[in-house]
């Protein structure tokens, strides 16, 4: 067998393999960094039970460039970013690890609110 097929059988295989499941259970998480705080909900409805009014800003960011590809790791920088926004809470739009490419590298959207 061919080093070409073996490395395609990989691919195939280990995209095959991967799915992550996030329970929704109404927790938040705090992530802080250098002056920093963000409150972040799991889904939008949490937020707005919370009492979200307005939302202000969508922020993106990705573990391209990192070693660590844990969704959690593309949430915290993401929520780095919701700072920026002049806010301190936010809710998860999107959050998944892209396992298509052989990195498999993590991406997350959050939109922060008042």
């Amino acid at each position: 067998m061919s080093k070409t097929r073996i490395i395609a059988a990989f691919v195939i295989l280990s995209g095959c393999a991967t799915g992550s499941v996030q329970m929704l259970n109404g927790e938040t998480k705090i992530y802080e960094s250098e002056g920093c705080r963000v409150e972040v909900f799991q889904s939008q409805a949490l937020a707005v039970a919370a009492g979200m009014t307005e939302e202000v800003c969508r922020v993106n960011a990705t573990t391209a460039f990192s070693l660590d590809h844990r969704v959690d790791v593309a949430i915290s920088r993401a929520a780095d970013k919701v700072c920026g926004c002049g806010v301190s809470s936010a809710y998860i739009a999107s959050a998944y690890r892209d396992d298509t490419g052989l990195k498999g590298t993590s991406k997350a959207t959050l939109v922060g609110f008042k």
